[in-house]
């Protein structure tokens, strides 16, 4: 897997690209939608879903403009304030590529954070 690092938005949220096979996961989209979708398009990657670890308005300013661009699934957590495609639990597995991500719930800054 591959993972690459942007700092987005007026924050300098972290936003990582993470690549496995022919598969990519943007996780916290916090703004600076150009740039992130540049990125994406340096990769002959797609995207396939958008994940959001939790809903602060830094992690999220540009998920709709990315889901917009790639029409990628967005994923957060069940108890989530952030309108997803799909609710995650504790303990369920996300397949990117060849890579599996298990969802830990790990609440600090909101209820619904992730890791």
């Amino acid at each position: 897997m591959e993972i690459k690092r942007l700092v987005v938005g007026e924050l300098a949220t972290n936003c990582y690209l993470l690549i496995s096979e022919n598969e990519m996961a943007v996780i916290d989209p916090g703004g600076d939608a150009a740039k992130i979708l540049d990125e994406i398009k340096g990769s002959s990657a797609k995207v396939k879903y958008i994940i959001i670890t939790h809903g602060h308005f830094d992690h999220v300013l540009a998920v709709q403009e990315v889901k917009q661009e790639t029409k990628a699934e967005i994923l957060a957590y069940q108890d989530s304030s952030y309108q997803c495609d799909r609710a995650l639990s504790e303990g369920e597995e996300v397949k990117i590529g060849d890579t599996v991500l298990t969802v830990l719930h790990t609440p600090g800054p909101t209820k619904d954070s992730i890791s």
